[in-house]
């Protein structure tokens, strides 16, 4: 995939893209703490006639920030991106925190929007006290217990060993504001205005967002179809690749 920067009067806006001839392009919204390459393995395997877009929202990744960003300013940094690649359909991805943007932006361009995505998402996302002790008071800890409930027991070591390196160099700021932005999502009342198709995500194990709360949120939803992989881990779209993203190009075909 390519790579471009936006600059902007509070910082700079990086995102990958493989941009071609596309009815839609799929937008990826990564979660909290984390940033585009979560999505690479998939978008690997999304190869063919799809737009990829995979933005590190501000003050994540490769994208730089002045000060603590807000849900808006996530919201902005994805609207530069389309202004620049002159994007007008396009499908968004939410993961976990992502999900929130993409309900944001449904609220906002819904003539422009054909379907969405969510990835181990739901319209409201509870997070203990614990957390933000944890990273207020013992933020090496935090990432520890982070990486413990992101990834399966089968993860590789490697891979638990970089994201927890990813973590400690990050701002603990700008993870408490990204799970702090989590804790106050409430979409329930919004539900019923999602009468597009809606692809859900998930793995039937995952503890950090309970498979109650996602079958919650399919239930309610008048189009929407649920994916449940007998797994567990909170990325499905890291660890299970090749199904995830087998999933949502058969949703994006047959979509009706």
């Amino acid at each position: 995939m390519k790579s471009q920067s936006i600059n902007t009067t509070d910082g700079s806006i990086f995102y990958r893209k493989n941009i071609i001839n596309s009815s839609a392009a799929l937008v990826c919204l990564h979660g909290a703490g984390a940033d585009s390459k979560i999505f690479l393995p998939m978008a690997a395997e999304l190869q063919g006639d799809i737009s990829v877009i995979i933005p590190d929202l501000p003050a994540h990744g490769q994208s730089e920030f002045s000060g603590i960003p807000s849900l808006q300013d996530y919201i902005n940094a994805v609207i530069e991106i389309f202004n620049l690649e002159k994007i007008t359909s396009f499908i968004p991805i939410g993961f976990s925190m992502g999900g929130a943007v993409v309900f944001e932006l449904y609220k906002r361009f819904k003539e422009r929007i054909p379907a969405l995505i969510f990835i181990s998402s739901s319209f409201t996302l509870p997070v203990s006290a614990v957390v933000f002790d944890l990273i207020k008071n013992n933020y090496a800890t935090f990432c520890d217990f982070l990486v413990k409930f992101l990834y399966s027991r089968n993860a590789k070591e490697p891979l638990r060993k970089l994201s927890k390196q990813e973590l400690l160099s990050m701002n603990p700021a700008i993870i408490e504001n990204d799970f702090r932005i989590c804790s106050m999502i409430d979409y329930r009342s919004e539900l019923h205005s999602l009468n597009i198709p809606v692809l859900i995500i998930a793995n039937r194990k995952d503890r950090m967002v309970p498979i109650s709360l996602i079958e919650e949120f399919a239930q309610s939803v008048a189009h929407s179809k649920l994916v449940a992989f007998e797994g567990e881990g909170h990325m499905p779209h890291l660890e299970n690749p090749e199904a995830t993203a087998e999933e949502i190009i058969n949703f994006i075909t047959n979509r009706a």
